[in-house]
């Protein structure tokens, strides 16, 4: 193969990769890139300040301004990756000149008072399973979706993996709040029935942003399409941008709220923390994680 060629590079490029979800971003980038150019001639040299800047406009139309992001980083990591082997000049670099643009995120969680409403809303039948895993998902300190998807069958009393995005390795004990859920869920292959269900992680998440989003207020207008009248169901949402990750800014900014120690409230999200003893000395002791968790629990159901 020649080595000038995008696709070539990419290929090797992309095998260096363990963690599955960083490949499945890249994939995604190199998805977007053929569908705004031939792949099979593309060179690495043909990325110019000139291809980002039209490239950037393509994503425009379809992407956020955050996404855009992720797909000019991963092709900027390619290209940094490139230099350093000595496969195209640094001469040939067009990030010097390009900048890659960002929004800050917004705030994504529920205050005590709201996620106490979200749990005990008389949701429509199909929308149940979406809030109680929701709910799920804050009993377990947050849980990733990726992760509580493919947690192991057998965990009965205690979760143990590893977060997906960090790599970081994660034991908490199972609340009895949570163990209810998942008896009611059950699955076969793995902990919870979804994955038996669905192919993708994804495919069920989005169904899921969509099902939460769509919780509230439901009334029955009448409209008139072709001169025939029928009554259709509208909604007025409580949440209108809940997601599956709020969960997770949630119980955070909830145990922050109760003056739970962040290097507890790190241990606790799988995070990589900023406070290396304290960080320590917490995984040597997980009762304080667990305690953290139950604390969190205890409060939003007002158990005294």
């Amino acid at each position: 193969p020649t080595k000038d060629l995008f696709k070539d590079y990419f290929d090797v490029f992309i095998k260096r990769k363990i963690k599955s979800r960083t490949i499945e971003s890249y994939q995604y980038t190199l998805e977007k890139i053929k569908s705004y150019t031939d792949i099979e001639r593309l060179t690495l040299q043909d990325i110019t300040i000139t291809f980002l800047k039209e490239f950037d406009l393509f994503l425009s139309k379809t992407c956020s301004v955050n996404t855009r992001s992720i797909h000019l980083r991963n092709l900027r990591s390619i290209c940094n990756s490139a230099i350093d082997e000595d496969i195209i000049s640094y001469d040939c670099y067009p990030f010097r000149r390009f900048k890659i643009k960002t929004t800050p995120t917004t705030k994504r969680s529920l205050s005590v008072d709201e996620l106490r409403m979200l749990k005990n809303y008389p949701c429509e039948e199909h929308q149940v399973k979406y809030r109680d895993i929701f709910m799920l998902s804050f009993y377990l300190a947050g849980i990733n979706m990726v992760d509580l998807l493919y947690l192991n069958k057998d965990a009965t009393v205690k979760l143990e993996y590893t977060r997906s995005k960090t790599g970081i390795p994660c034991s908490i004990e199972i609340p009895q709040e949570a163990l209810d859920i998942i008896e009611k869920y059950k699955g076969e292959k793995y902990l919870l029935n979804i994955m038996d269900k669905y192919k993708n992680h994804r495919d069920f998440v989005h169904r899921m942003n969509l099902n939460l989003q769509q919780i509230g207020v439901v009334e029955f207008v009448e409209k008139e399409t072709k001169g025939k009248k029928r009554m259709v169901k509208k909604r007025k949402a409580i949440f209108p941008n809940l997601t599956t990750y709020w969960a997770r800014h949630t119980w955070a900014t909830i145990a922050s709220e109760l003056d739970i120690p962040d290097a507890v409230i790190d241990v606790s999200l799988a995070h990589k923390s900023p406070y290396p003893m304290s960080d320590i000395y917490i995984k040597r002791n997980l009762k304080k994680v667990n305690e953290a968790i139950q604390k969190v629990i205890d409060y939003v159901n007002k158990k005294p």
